[in-house]
């Protein structure tokens, strides 16, 4: 199964700067500084998702972003 990735907003881009997100329904639900870190946040807030429907996806910082 393949997620596609969400519509980052710039305002997302700065607050999850540097973190991995967890992503259910196109929507971010969950960060942390580890993949793993995110998605059991995701899990923990959507026990009922199975795990192909939870993306990970890491934003990077402002200064490694290709404009």
């Amino acid at each position: 199964m393949l997620i596609e990735a969400p519509e980052i907003s710039l305002e997302e881009q700065k607050k999850y700067a540097g973190k991995h997100v967890a992503i259910v329904d196109g929507k971010i639900v969950a960060s942390g500084n580890t993949a793993k870190e995110a998605f059991q946040k995701a899990k923990l807030k959507f026990p009922e998702k199975r795990t192909e429907e939870i993306g990970l996806m890491y934003i990077p910082k402002e200064e490694l972003m290709i404009l």
